[in-house]
């Protein structure tokens, strides 16, 4: 008669002292993992995905020459310039502030808007737009 190494199997890992009870120690490292990886993807995800769509923008300070308000359809018509993608005005009106995305469109388009409806207007300064963010995020803490 053959030896049958079924028939004694449960004998064998009682004496070894190998039961099977539960889940392997593996499948619970590996779930672990799994959990703290997607925690991670949560937590990195949603910045990763700002500053990729918030590279290539950069934010264009404008002035009028002789520091007089701003007409108010000119906002409109520069935002409605390609890449163009916000006109804000600041400080009583006096300052235009335009984000623009730097791969479709520059600041010499919008200094030819300005010539084209005899603005003459001063670039006080061109900055990333993160940079201007996070000043602004200081400014208003303080």
């Amino acid at each position: 008669m053959p030896y049958d190494p079924e028939k004694y199997r449960e004998k064998r890992e009682k004496v070894l002292g190998r039961r099977r009870r539960g889940i392997s120690f593996q499948t619970v490292a590996a779930s672990i993992a799994l959990i703290l990886l997607a925690g991670f993807a949560f937590l990195v995800l949603p910045q990763v995905i700002a500053s990729l769509q918030e590279r290539n923008l950069e934010d264009a300070f404008y002035r009028m020459r002789d520091e007089r308000p701003w007409p108010a359809a000119i906002g409109e018509e520069i935002a409605g310039l390609p890449g163009v993608n916000r006109v804000v005005l600041d400080r009583d009106e006096t300052r235009l502030i335009v984000t623009f995305d730097r791969t479709r469109t520059g600041t010499a388009a919008i200094e030819a808007l300005f010539q084209e409806k005899n603005l003459e207007t001063v670039l006080l300064n061109r900055m990333h737009h993160g940079t201007h963010r996070e000043m602004r995020a200081e400014e208003a803490e303080r």
